[in-house]
């Protein structure tokens, strides 16, 4: 009985280098500690995660998936596969741009939700759907930041490729 065993063993933790496609490792129900990824060595945060599958499996259920069911734990672990692939292609994105020197300002991002809560009908019904998809108007800047750096990111690689002329 006066016997101590050791520490559990911390949990594996999926890394990432310049190969985001490959697969992870499936996580598990409870919530480990540490990252849920690591890229470059930058950490991709557990909470960040985790909320994102619990908004995923939201998502699931107003399909109509019953997330206990085989099916609906089949199509969770797809979902969980996707999400930990989006946040890590997300990391490597930020990385290269910071590298270029792209950046997405606030005026930019700003003049994205204006856009969106004009297209929505208005500030109310704009934050009517952002309650409706579990998002706040900071989740809603932070995915419209991360889409305008892609755009800007496709934009330089677009920019470099030279046309080739070609004759049949």
């Amino acid at each position: 009985c006066g016997s101590s065993s050791p520490a559990p063993a911390k949990p594996a933790v999926p890394t990432a280098t310049a190969k985001p496609g490959q697969p992870a490792a499936p996580q598990p129900t409870a919530v480990p500690q540490g990252p849920a990824a690591v890229v470059n060595g930058q950490e991709i945060p557990m909470a960040v995660y985790a909320r994102e599958v619990e908004l995923r499996k939201a998502g699931l259920r107003q399909r109509g998936i019953n997330v206990d069911t085989p099916q609906g734990q089949a199509q969770l672990v797809q979902e969980k596969q996707l999400l930990l692939d989006n946040l890590i292609d997300d990391v490597l994105v930020l990385q290269d741009a910071a590298k270029q020197g792209i950046s997405v300002s606030d005026a930019e991002v700003e003049a994205e939700i204006q856009k969106g809560i004009s297209t929505s009908g208005g500030q109310a019904k704009f934050e009517e759907q952002l309650k409706r998809d579990g998002q706040t108007l900071d989740d809603a800047r932070t995915m419209v930041r991360m889409q305008l750096l892609y755009l800007k990111m496709r934009d330089r690689v677009v920019g470099t490729i030279q046309t080739v002329e070609q004759i049949h």
